[in-house]
């Protein structure tokens, strides 16, 4: 839909208008001329909206934009049920919210999306303003499966009080104000001349001199940087594949050691095999890249860095994601890379999809991720041939 209003804006223009990217960095587009008529105008803006869940979510919707709301888009049919296929029914507050299954974008709610195929899924709702909340659904041929919920409105925070301006002290006379200020200028320069007198002893190391901010804080194992967060085992700074904290890095199947130029049920060398628990084996992908005692993190220790760790939605490296802070004031950025189905990459820059050692042993297809998103996180399962992301534990 996008790309329909660049087009139609480059046609009434005759300027190509610029990228959506650089439009989130504050670049605005020129405006429409005023021969433009106030309907075309405002279905050209809808489309070219930077909030994906305001624009049109059809041609159809388009379509009626321009002709002022006199054109009713016609919802498409929906599969019936089947003997191999079932339906899922969504009905979540707020109306309008998105719905995706299995990661592709199907219609907003309340809605019923039929044709869909006997076994497990997994069900996103998401909406602009709301958190984001996912299900894991199983399908049974001929049934209709039902989906309820709320999503919750995030708050917005509290506007920052304006500072008080500092205020003279009046019992100061101008002399002794210069005293004062004589003396903080001579214990600063104080602290600095011993702050540098024991560097060199702080930052001198085992580490063939390699300066480190603290020896509690982490090191290097077989050449990749860690962190102690304070929690049962070292977490590394880096994705697999990554050179910086903030860079994505990598994108594996579940159970495989190297990347592939696409993702799917039919090149898996897991999918709908029962294997136990990968972590430090030869499909262990952190273990056989990183080498050393590098391996994936298991559903367990995903849990506890949920659970005992400080989560903040930031940017860093001119990525979002999360600043994770340990129990020790130690933290690690966990980039939102999104995830890899087919040939395309989805949702970077809003999600965050972290493979686990850990199977579904009850369901041959699955295994067990970090999710993320701005406003919710959790463990999940999803299908073992989605190309997710890893990050590297160790013990200590």
């Amino acid at each position: 839909i996008y790309a329909v209003g660049a087009t139609l804006y480059n046609m009434l223009t005759g300027e190509v208008p610029v990228p959506s990217n650089e439009r989130s960095s504050g670049d605005e587009l020129d405006p429409l001329p005023s021969s433009v008529s106030a309907t075309t105008r405002a279905a050209v803006e809808a489309a070219m909206c930077l909030d994906r869940y305001k624009r049109p979510q059809s041609i159809e919707e388009f379509l009626a934009l321009l002709d002022g709301g006199k054109r009713k888009p016609k919802p498409k049919p929906e599969p019936e049920e089947t003997a191999l296929s079932g339906s899922i029914r969504v009905q979540c507050s707020p109306a309008g919210a998105e719905i995706l299954i299995d990661g592709k974008s199907v219609g907003t709610t309340p809605r019923k999306i039929g044709g869909i195929s006997a076994g497990r899924h997994q069900v996103e709702v998401r909406a602009s303003g709301y958190g984001s909340h996912s299900w894991t659904v199983v399908v049974e041929a001929g049934s209709i499966y039902e989906v309820k919920g709320a999503l919750n409105a995030i708050a917005a925070p509290p506007p920052t009080p304006a500072p008080t301006p500092p205020q003279p002290n009046p019992q100061l006379s101008d002399p002794t104000r210069w005293i004062v200020v004589g003396l903080l200028v001579a214990v600063v320069l104080g602290l600095c001349v011993f702050f540098f007198a024991i560097r060199p002893i702080a930052t001198e190391g085992s580490n063939g001199g390699r300066a480190e901010t603290s020896a509690t804080i982490g090191g290097t194992i077989n050449g990749h940087d860690y962190v102690d967060l304070g929690l049962s085992v070292k977490w590394a700074t880096c994705n697999v594949g990554a050179s910086s904290p903030s860079g994505y890095g990598n994108y594996y199947a579940w159970g495989e050691t190297s990347t592939k130029s696409s993702y799917d049920s039919d090149n898996c060398e897991t999918w709908n095999k029962e294997i136990s628990d990968i972590k430090g084996t030869s499909r262990d992908v952190a273990h056989v890249n990183w080498g050393g005692s590098w391996r994936m993190p298991t559903k367990a220790e995903f849990e506890e860095l949920l659970d005992k760790c400080i989560w903040t939605w930031t940017q860093q490296g001119g990525h979002n994601g999360y600043k994770v802070t340990g129990p020790n004031g130690n933290s690690i950025f966990l980039p939102a890379a999104g995830y890899r189905y087919g040939t395309s990459l989805y949702a970077r820059e809003e999600y965050g999809f972290y493979w686990s050692s850990t199977p579904d042993e009850s369901y041959t297809q699955d295994a067990c991720y970090l999710y993320f998103g701005s406003s919710s996180r959790g463990t999940y399962w999803s299908n073992r041939y989605r190309g997710h992301t890893v990050r590297p534990v160790a013990e200590f």
